[in-house]
């Protein structure tokens, strides 16, 4: 019984975070076909056994999204999704 309401509630979790999604590689990828260059600043707030980072992504130096999450990796992951959402839907 507390298996089924522990799947329930970890599948629930991998759709409403779309885990699988892997933007920043997306990013990189289009971007290197394009012949544009990607990079992120990051920087921390709060306090240090528990920051909150917040990263920014820029191709070719504009920038395209803003992410935050509790690793670097986070918030650029959600950085790169904003990034990467913007893109794709202005080429509709």
């Amino acid at each position: 019984m507390a298996t089924r309401a522990y799947d329930r509630i970890l599948s629930s979790f991998y759709l409403s975070h779309d885990v699988k999604a892997d933007y920043r590689n997306a990013l990189n990828n289009y971007a290197q076909g394009a012949g544009m260059t990607v990079q992120y600043t990051e920087s921390p707030t709060g306090p240090p056994q528990a920051p909150t980072w917040r990263a920014t992504v820029y191709i070719n130096g504009t920038a395209y999204g803003n992410g935050e999450g509790g690793t670097k990796d986070i918030a650029k992951e959600q950085a790169a999704r904003v990034a990467w959402t913007y893109i794709t839907n202005s080429q509709q």
